[in-house]
């Protein structure tokens, strides 16, 4: 999954989740679990 792609199904900018996986942002939580759920479809999807 693309970052871009990640953050769209996150409804997210690409530029938070570039800054969480650098490290230089600390996500809430309600970001971490919109991440996990975006993450958790995708791989659904590609499981079917």
């Amino acid at each position: 999954m693309t970052q871009q792609a990640l953050a769209a199904r996150a409804g997210t900018p690409v530029a938070t989740v570039v800054g969480v996986e650098q490290g230089s942002i600390e996500p809430p939580a309600s970001l971490v679990a919109r991440l996990a759920a975006a993450v958790a479809a995708q791989l659904r999807e590609e499981g079917e």
